[in-house]
């Protein structure tokens, strides 16, 4: 998983989510987690990246996606 994130102020960390789960974070850009997505029949998963920055302001974006 890949994420890239700006702000008028520093960007301090971004996590990385399944299902709501949280797998890890990044804090040096470019933001990356290994993640092998897996191969679950009928199975999707929410996978979620949110950003936090130097003043306490935190921003999500989240794609949802059925396993192949």
């Amino acid at each position: 998983m890949s994420a890239s994130a700006t702000d008028n102020s520093k960007v301090t960390r971004v996590e990385f989510c399944v299902n709501n789960n949280s797998l890890g974070a990044s804090v040096i850009a470019p933001c990356n987690y290994p993640w092998r997505v897996p191969a679950k029949n009928g199975a999707s998963y929410k996978v979620q990246a949110k950003v936090y920055d130097a003043v306490r302001n935190t921003a999500a974006q989240a794609v949802t996606f059925p396993a192949q």
